[in-house]
């Protein structure tokens, strides 16, 4: 730690605290102050001063009531701090480590590193359970780091199907020195870890559908159990932020295989258990459910990225806990979507309808759309897989597990999960 402080100390001196650095501040405040000086009727009344002694201040002690002008006084103190410090010794340091999790689909992880004699290489040591993976981390502005040869290093490591939380340290070596921060590996909750509760039908826009028990038309968000056994939502939270995961936290209650539980999401949580601290966006938003684990971790359970819906159309499963999503011009909000009117099923019908995909997640070697298109498709980490060509139907052969982004040319986004070891 002293070989730290001496380094920092003579570093701030040598660039911060010396005449070259503090010259064109004090010629500027000088010139802020001076015509404020000039009237100022109490200045002289201490001491006798003149402004002509204000003026020279910074180079001339005035009257022999101080030893040194600014600038003379700065020198002598900076030359003092620079004969007692230590010389200087090769320093490695790692700080500000942080993340971005909870994170669905892609984590950020960077830090800052001070090396004095030499370049350093930094890695972050990854471990989602089968043992620590080594991921170079950069200072290139590119890297999830800040920008390029700042001092930041990073690195985005898209998460696979599977991973539901990692632990993490991040390693410097330079020359002959090396640091591994933190003494224990962080946790951070990434991916999902899907159980029976899902996501079942939403509203964005809501201005006749149905109001709540204040008479207003809210927009909404609706749960369904698809298993067998009850659930409780003591534990759960709703959010449309995957970084804020607690805005809404759900009532003490049991939800029973096979019935639904909704939630308004109008931003008045003083209106009731029911009603959560955010809106959602007709322009397109996202909602996920985390679990608040005994230990103070959050577990992402599950997580929807709509575009742009209309006013009064839901956007649901086709049926209860089915894995495509539609949607709806006869919202089903509290109750079952079998058998609800539909929007856009067939390929074409609407040609100007929000895009969509399905299955999602999918598991077999295709993905259909409700329009065809052109576009890219990116995997998690933001490379261009694949290229598609005026057509409705993706190709998913030869595509591993894990979150892909489809993005139109006319600007369209759709988002899908690729599961190929068994359903969501």
């Amino acid at each position: 730690y002293r070989s730290w402080y001496t380094h920092f100390l003579r570093q701030i001196s040598m660039d911060l605290f010396n005449l070259n650095a503090v010259t064109a501040w004090v010629e500027d405040w000088q010139a802020m102050l001076a015509s404020h000086v000039q009237t100022d009727t109490y200045f002289p009344m201490p001491f006798g001063f003149a402004y002509e002694d204000w003026a020279s201040a910074d180079v001339e002690a005035a009257g022999g009531h101080v030893e040194y002008g600014l600038y003379d006084w700065l020198d002598a103190r900076s030359t003092s701090l620079l004969n007692q410090l230590d010389p200087d010794e090769p320093i490695l340091v790692v700080h500000e480590i942080e993340d971005n999790g909870p994170v669905l689909d892609t984590l950020r992880i960077r830090a800052i590193v001070n090396a004095s004699d030499a370049d350093p290489e930094v890695v972050a040591w990854v471990d989602a359970g089968s043992g620590p993976v080594a991921y170079p981390m950069a200072d290139d502005g590119m890297s999830g780091d800040r920008a390029a040869g700042d001092g930041t290093f990073g690195v985005k490591i898209g998460i696979p199907w599977g991973w539901t939380e990692v632990h993490y340290t991040v390693e410097a070596i330079a020359g002959n020195l090396s640091r591994e921060v933190p003494c224990e590996p962080r946790q951070v909750a990434v991916g999902m870890v899907p159980g029976d509760l899902v996501f079942n039908e939403l509203l964005a826009s809501n201005s006749g559908v149905i109001f709540d028990e204040f008479l207003e038309f809210d927009d909404w968000v609706e749960i369904y159990n698809s298993g067998p056994s009850a659930v409780w939502l003591g534990n759960l939270y709703l959010t449309d932020n995957l970084n804020t995961p607690d805005k809404y936290a759900f009532p003490d209650l049991i939800l029973e295989p096979g019935d639904w539980h909704m939630v308004w999401t109008d931003n008045d949580p003083e209106q009731g258990d029911n009603h959560a601290g955010f809106t959602l966006s007709a322009g397109g938003d996202d909602v996920a459910l985390f679990r608040l684990e005994d230990d103070g971790d959050w577990t992402l359970l599950r997580h929807v990225s709509f575009g742009e819906s209309d006013n009064n159309v839901s956007l649901g499963r086709l049926t209860d806990g089915a894995p495509n999503w539609v949607w709806f011009a006869t919202p089903t909000p509290g109750y079952s979507n079998n058998g609800a009117i539909v929007l856009g099923v067939t390929p074409g019908e609407h040609s100007e309808e929000v895009l969509q995909a399905w299955p999602n997640p999918a598991s077999g070697s295709f993905l259909q759309l409700n329009r065809n298109v052109n576009g890219i498709l990116f995997d998690a980490a933001g490379r261009p897989v694949q290229r598609i060509q005026n057509s409705a139907v993706l190709d998913l052969g030869g595509l591993g597990d894990g979150t892909y982004l489809l993005r139109t040319d006319s600007g369209d986004v759709v988002r899908f999960l690729r599961i190929q070891r068994g359903g969501w």
